[in-house]
């Protein structure tokens, strides 16, 4: 863990969105002056594949893709002209490599004219009786970056502050893959954040009260926010993946085969009785995802019930079949208002076009959420000059 009052200040950060089966890596140019805008200068990404619960293969696979991931985009980086003396990194991860919560604690800040990492850390220590080192390093972090003075010139006491701190633990192997693979690639700076915080920063001045469920390639996550915390979260051992491997088997073809006829499903371009079998076979394998959402809303209602609102992540060739079949079964008995649920995305890419230089043909929608969050993110380190390294 390392501190700087005042340090590096990029001017574009490469955003790399790691969930259980994509790498995908974005180069945001920060907004500088009230008048300038963030842009998207360039988007690519990269398949993982690894063995789930096998550490070793996981960090393996995932420094493969971060290395496929940043060769591409270095050739971007070499059309814009843009040096690794400009960058820092910021990674992204989804469930199940990352453990996140919040924790509620009130307490009272001293008279100091600087909150130094030393203190937070020591004094969180104190309060939150937490032991491992990189657990309160999370707390420090995240309580400067959510808008907790840092600079206290006139040494006004701040007193019994009762404060949400947003914690996240990486996976050891993945933390391992990341931090080696920053150090050979030379990038001077390295954070770290859950896609789950992503969201609920995203969110907090949209609705206060939420249902997330983030459709990754391996793994899915289901979470109940309220008051920008996280109340309650349940991974789901059932992705994209399984999706498309079981519309390949029902197809009878290779994966590569039942993909195209999927993307020529979405263009229209299948004739009508080979589009009609490809929509039942499409139906039945959402199904049985959604069957796994079921029973991941009955483990998380055990003890809280869900609000109706839903924002849902997934690959935007089965969020149509998700969105129908989650809205259409009756999950009413998980719900606060015991209503269906009623399911929306937390952005829409055709709002954001204007963040994308015309260099960009595609950006994947969780690259385009991490992207946002990473340049709110920013700001703050930049307003209170204070640069963290989780090692």
């Amino acid at each position: 863990m390392s501190f700087s009052l005042f340090g590096f200040n990029p001017k574009y950060t490469l955003v790399f969105d790691i969930s259980s089966a994509t790498v995908s890596v974005a180069v945001l140019k920060h907004k500088h002056s009230k008048s300038s805008k963030p842009k998207i200068l360039a988007s690519r990404s990269v398949h993982i594949k690894f063995t789930k619960n096998d550490a070793n293969s996981l960090a393996s696979s995932l420094y493969t893709a971060l290395e496929q991931s940043f060769e591409k985009i270095r050739r971007d980086l070499a059309v814009l002209k843009i040096t690794s003396k400009e960058l820092d990194a910021h990674t992204v991860l989804h469930a199940p490599w990352v453990e996140s919560s919040t924790l509620t604690f009130s307490a009272s800040f001293p008279k100091l004219q600087y909150f130094s990492f030393d203190f937070l850390f020591d004094f969180i220590k104190k309060e939150m009786g937490k032991q491992d080192e990189s657990f309160i390093s999370a707390y420090v972090t995240e309580i400067l970056l959510n808008g907790y003075p840092v600079n206290n010139p006139s040494k006004t006491r701040i007193s019994e502050i009762e404060t949400s701190v947003f914690v996240t633990k990486a996976h050891p192997a993945i933390k391992k893959a990341i931090n080696e693979f920053f150090k050979v690639v030379g990038v001077r700076k390295n954070y770290k954040s859950s896609f789950l915080h992503a969201v609920l920063v995203l969110a907090q001045n949209k609705v206060s009260e939420f249902t997330f469920v983030d459709v990754g390639g391996v793994y899915s996550q289901l979470a109940y926010i309220k008051g920008g915390k996280i109340i309650t979260a349940v991974d789901i051992e059932f992705g994209v993946d399984d999706i498309y491997e079981e519309i390949a088997q029902k197809m009878k073809a290779p994966f590569d085969i039942a993909m195209s006829k999927l993307k020529m499903y979405q263009e229209n371009s299948l004739i009508p009785t080979a589009r009609r079998i490809v929509k039942t076979i499409l139906n039945g394998a959402v199904a049985d995802w959604v069957q796994a959402f079921g029973d991941a809303c009955a483990t998380a209602s055990e003890t809280f019930k869900l609000p109706e609102n839903i924002f849902l992540f997934s690959d935007s060739s089965i969020y149509p079949f998700l969105r129908e079949q989650i809205q259409r079964i009756d999950f009413a008995p998980f719900t606060v208002t015991a209503r269906p649920f009623s399911v929306r995305p937390l952005v829409k890419k055709e709002y954001f076009a204007d963040l994308f230089h015309p260099f960009v043909r595609s950006v994947d929608e969780r690259a385009l959420v991490s992207s946002l969050y990473v340049e709110k993110f920013t700001p703050k380190i930049e307003k209170y000059h204070v640069y963290f390294e989780n090692n």
